[in-house]
């Protein structure tokens, strides 16, 4: 497990949490206020490199971002959580999902579309982690068993 204050707004932290022959989940937690537009550049840049760090201890076959406790508005920078999972020899991204509630859900529903990165990415926007497991063991052949 990795745990990081990033500033007086965002913390993060991460854990396994799925366990498989083929390799792990992992578990990226994002809580706090995310800045307004470009002021959370800064946030998103240190969201991304504790993301880099995460799949680079962990090399997890996927993650699912959890979002339930970040208060996020508006941003792009926060797209950028999603580079650490490309493959750039493939160029495709590992299996993801993002968990979120309320605003933030509403706020990020757009990154999902595709023309936005989340979307072009094959990421999933979900209000329930029990969803996005599911999700995610489909995406690595586990089925939801």
């Amino acid at each position: 497990m990795l745990s990081r204050r990033l500033n007086i707004e965002i913390s993060c932290d991460s854990r396994r949490l799925l366990e498989t022959d083929r390799g792990l989940v992992v578990e990226v937690v994002f809580r706090g206020r995310y800045l307004l537009g470009s002021e959370g550049n800064p946030q998103a840049y240190q969201m991304k490199a504790f993301t880099s760090e995460v799949v680079s201890r962990e090399h997890p076959i996927a993650v699912l971002f959890n979002m339930t406790d970040l208060r996020y508005q508006w941003g792009d920078a926060i797209g950028s959580i999603a580079f650490p999972l490309l493959n750039v020899g493939t160029n495709s991204f590992k299996p993801a999902c993002v968990v979120a509630k309320g605003r933030t859900a509403r706020a990020l529903e757009w990154f999902f579309t595709d023309r936005a990165i989340f979307g072009i990415a094959g990421f999933k926007l979900f209000s329930d982690s029990e969803q996005a497991l599911r999700f995610l063991k489909n995406r690595i052949a586990l089925g939801t068993a």
